[in-house]
């Protein structure tokens, strides 16, 4: 990700919807699928500036991920397990983890299906993969380019190098269901203007908790197993099981 992404985030304010919402989302994951146990082995692939931390802290012990020494810096002042600046395929764990979070991770990596196949490795048996990551190359904006995204993803592209893996897909669904008329727009805007400016500088101030608890909603509906049929990313949750 580039410098400029991580200014971008550093000036939302804690309760920021995009920040707070994925937080919940994580959240009501862990509960279901690990019935609120705190012991858990937690791995925070791509951890960025520790935007997931809070979540997921409630559960057990958090590892932490990632390319930027920017990032990290930002995740020293969180109480994080451990850090490292590694390549997430390059990591020496085996059956190590419960849990493994990608929140959009896997988009900025070169050979994904690799990865996943690592993600496997580092997961204990029944253990948990939870991936979110952005949908449809239509949809490519200024966005993708300041992330240094590699791609957007189809549906058919995410089963397969899941699947590929040996992984169980458990449940996947589109996400920012509501998003994506609006989100489509946005991202034609940018791609008329010369000025770099990531979508969600656009957010006027008011609507922050309008989108908060639209997505907490949105959040709600994925912990029941429903799915929804279009949006503008993807949520896909996995485990490792004894074949």
């Amino acid at each position: 990700m580039e410098e400029y992404n991580f200014e971008v985030y550093s000036k939302f304010e804690k309760d920021f919807w995009y920040i707070k919402s994925r937080q919940d989302l994580l959240e009501r994951i862990i509960k279901k699928y690990f019935k609120n146990k705190k012991d858990l082995k937690i791995l925070d692939a791509g951890c960025g500036t520790g935007f997931n931390f809070k979540a997921l802290s409630k559960f057990g012990e958090v590892h932490g991920v990632d390319l930027s020494n920017t990032a990290l810096e930002e995740c020293k002042k969180l109480d994080y397990k451990s850090l490292e600046l590694k390549d997430i395929n390059s990591l020496g764990y085996e059956n190590h983890f419960d849990l493994i979070v990608a929140i959009e991770l896997i988009e900025h990596i070169d050979n994904d299906g690799e990865t996943i196949n690592n993600f496997k490795k580092y997961l204990k048996e029944d253990g948990i993969l939870i991936i979110t990551t952005p949908a449809f190359k239509f949809l490519w904006s200024k966005d993708d380019e300041l992330a240094m995204h590699k791609r957007r993803y189809s549906k058919k592209r995410l089963k397969k190098i899941i699947n590929a893996s040996g992984l169980k897909i458990k449940y996947l669904s589109y996400r920012y269901f509501l998003f994506f008329l609006p989100a489509s727009l946005i991202f034609l805007i940018q791609k008329n203007r010369k000025k770099k400016k990531n979508s969600l500088e656009y957010t006027p101030k008011w609507t922050n908790k309008i989108l908060l608890n639209y997505m907490k909603f949105e959040n709600w509906i994925i912990s029941k197993g429903a799915k929804f049929p279009i949006g503008i990313g993807f949520i896909a949750i996995s485990q490792k099981y004894n074949q």
